[in-house]
């Protein structure tokens, strides 16, 4: 979903009245607020489960973590760039190492590291 589109669910949840929402044997959605109130009736039961579990403060759950994970992807993505800019400096070393690697390992070794 694009920012707007979470942005628009957000303000739609936050407007809703919170609930408790639930379903009723009758396939009805019933909104308790003091009293219980039917707001609609659906053809089968499982649809009214449904909306009802969607209720506002599920659905603003879950648009905080969108957003947390979206926060925590930018930050790996910019970890990731600090790392490949790191690679690009470190790169020629490596390929000294690889060409390299085995009279290294031995003057480690002579030198007890």
């Amino acid at each position: 979903m694009s920012a707007p589109d979470l942005a628009a669910l957000r303000a739609l949840a936050e407007k809703a009245t919170p609930g408790p929402w639930a379903p009723d044997a009758e396939g009805s959605i019933v909104l308790r607020v003091g009293t219980e109130f039917k707001l609609s009736g659906c053809f089968y039961h499982w649809d009214a489960a449904y909306i009802a579990a969607a209720h506002p403060g599920a659905v603003l759950a879950l648009l905080d973590e969108v957003e947390r994970l979206r926060g925590a992807l930018v930050a790996l993505a910019d970890a990731a760039d600090v790392v490949g800019e790191k690679l690009h400096i470190v790169q020629p070393y490596l390929s000294l190492y690889k060409k390299h690697g085995d009279t290294i390992a031995a003057a480690r070794a002579e030198a007890g590291q």
